[in-house]
């Protein structure tokens, strides 16, 4: 390739680099401003409708903030081309005003005694998915540094405590409650949510490199079957030369005949010579039709080789571009997790207030709801962490119905879902226990919130065609033939909660150890899951 032309095709894919980055930054001030602009709505309604005992200085500060996010949102969106560097440069000067406007509406909404760390919520997840690592990092212990420098100036009366809405004992000048709930739960959320961004980021960029390098061995591929057309074009080109000289000879030959028929007795042994001359170039003529058909054919086959490769290509390219979207997940798995903290702080303030009171059978039920929450957000980390890095299958000799067994044991039931079990007398298989159990708890849980709570969910373990089934069967809404072969696609999903990879990692799980998930259903009845397993050389 042309130097040249290899230089300004680097140089475009630095600028197309850095317009995408642009474009990314651009969305996110967006988001911003339009939340911004929320929130200050919603703080005129809570001051002139509820009364509520908003500071003047936080309509301020939202407005400021509001200002400051659209001029950043001026610079992103104009046409005017930026350098990498400098878009990251300029990205990263937005995150020392968005510090200062953070933490002065934590100290008027409250502090501690609030829920204003939220403020800090939607910057750290940009910074840690937009800028780079030491960046990011730099910007998380900034806003935690920030956050605590608040609580310690309230703490010691540097500043005067806000309090928004005083139901209860302040709690600002409460040292466990400051070191707990203040410094404590919102490190751990401040860094764990930095870190899953983080890892959410580096699997966009890694998808993105693979894209490329996709890209450049398919532009690879198709200057090679440029090259091969050419070829062929140029064969076909040299044939018609030589099936045009040939016609010339027949002619020539037809010619003299022609001539010789005057004097046909005295050449008679001339034309027997010429006749066996035509017959030979007739075979060679023959043998040059066989050689013609054999190139076709051999072109043919190639042609459709280079198809095939083609379609793979389109086929990882599909898959390639559906993975890249899992950037996407993050609001899915923000949605998700805020849920569980939330139920949790409010568990955890109940539960405080009922220890001070006394009432033990209260603690304990918040103790239960704390538990149920927490392993809430453990299911859907695991998801997350089991389709981005499956686990290496470890196979041992394993019995279905102590996986069933296992699964209902640990799982939650409603109240108003029946567990029916149908057990026959069946052979080991060989199978990973642990990653089993996880597919079936999969399945299940998707079967009982298809049911939405209310239903009969059926275990039946059998041998069905020289396989171990188990077959999951629920009386949900049942799934419209058209969707049943995206159920197990990565992201899909129906339901309002949920990262939609259950069934996707249920299904990887089962392939894994040999094993497949077959699906029958039937609308307005229910869906049966089987997973067969082959059997145990061993029993």
């Amino acid at each position: 390739m042309d130097p040249i032309a290899e230089n300004k095709k680097d140089r475009d894919a630095i600028e197309e680099e850095a317009g995408y980055q642009k474009k990314l930054i651009s969305t996110s001030f967006k988001t911003r401003v339009i939340s911004l602009f929320a929130t200050f709505l919603c703080a005129n309604v809570l001051r002139s409708v509820l009364k509520v005992d908003i500071s003047s200085s936080v309509m301020i500060l939202l407005l400021a903030w509001m200002a400051t996010c659209g001029l950043y949102l001026l610079v992103f969106n104009s046409k005017k081309a930026l350098s990498k560097k400098t878009v990251e440069n300029i990205h990263f000067s937005y995150y020392l005003p968005a510090l200062l406007f953070a933490s002065s509406l934590v100290h008027y909404l409250g502090g501690v005694e609030w829920v204003a760390f939220s403020f800090y919520i939607f910057d750290l997840i940009y910074a840690n998915m937009l800028l780079k690592r030491v960046r990011g990092r730099i910007v998380t212990a900034s806003m935690f540094i920030s956050y605590c420098t608040v609580l310690l100036f309230e703490y010691y009366g540097i500043i005067p405590h806000y309090r928004l809405i005083p139901m209860y004992e302040a709690s600002y000048n409460n040292t466990k409650y400051i070191m707990s709930t203040g410094v404590l739960v919102t490190g751990i959320v401040f860094f764990l949510l930095a870190y899953v961004m983080r890892l959410f980021s580096k699997m966009r960029e890694d998808r993105e490199r693979e894209l490329l390098l996709s890209k450049e061995r398919e532009e690879l591929r198709t200057r090679q079957f440029e090259e091969l057309s050419n070829s062929l074009k140029a064969r076909m080109e040299e044939n018609s030369f030589l099936k045009s000289r040939t016609m010339d000879y027949i002619r020539d030959k037809e010619g003299q005949l022609g001539f010789a028929k005057e004097d046909l007795e005295r050449q008679v042994d001339a034309l027997r010579k010429t006749q066996k001359a035509m017959q030979f170039m007739i075979e060679d003529l023959n043998e040059m039709s066989r050689e013609l058909k054999k190139i076709k054919d051999h072109l043919e086959e190639k042609v459709e080789e280079r198809t095939g490769e083609l379609m793979r290509i389109s086929d990882k390219l599909h898959r390639s571009e559906k993975l890249a979207f899992m950037g996407k997940l993050s609001g899915s798995v923000t949605h998700e997790l805020r849920n569980p903290m939330a139920v949790i702080k409010n568990a955890v303030y109940c539960l405080e207030s009922k220890i001070i009171s006394g009432s033990a059978e209260k603690s304990e039920e918040y103790f239960r709801i704390i538990k149920k929450e927490v392993t809430a957000m453990d299911f859907i980390i695991e998801d997350i962490m089991g389709f981005a890095r499956q686990k290496p299958v470890k196979l041992e000799r394993t019995d279905l119905r102590n996986v069933v067994e296992e699964v209902l044991g640990l799982m939650e039931v409603p109240e108003l879902i029946r567990i029916t079990k149908e057990f026959e007398e069946i052979p080991h298989v060989m199978a990973d226990g642990k990653q089993l159990a996880h597919a079936v708890s999969n399945i299940a849980q998707n079967a009982i919130m298809a049911m939405k709570g209310n239903g009969v969910l059926s275990f039946n373990v059998g041998v069905t065609d020289g396989n171990v089934c188990l077959k999951i069967s629920d009386m949900g809404g049942g799934i419209p033939e058209e969707y049943r072969e995206l159920i197990f696609e990565p992201l899909y999903g129906t339901k309002p909660k949920g990262t939609g990879l259950g069934l996707p990692i249920a299904k990887m799980m089962v392939e894994s150890q040999n094993g497949k998930i077959e699906v029958s259903s039937q609308v307005g009845v229910g869906s049966t899951f089987s997973i067969l397993m082959p059997m145990s050389d061993n029993n």
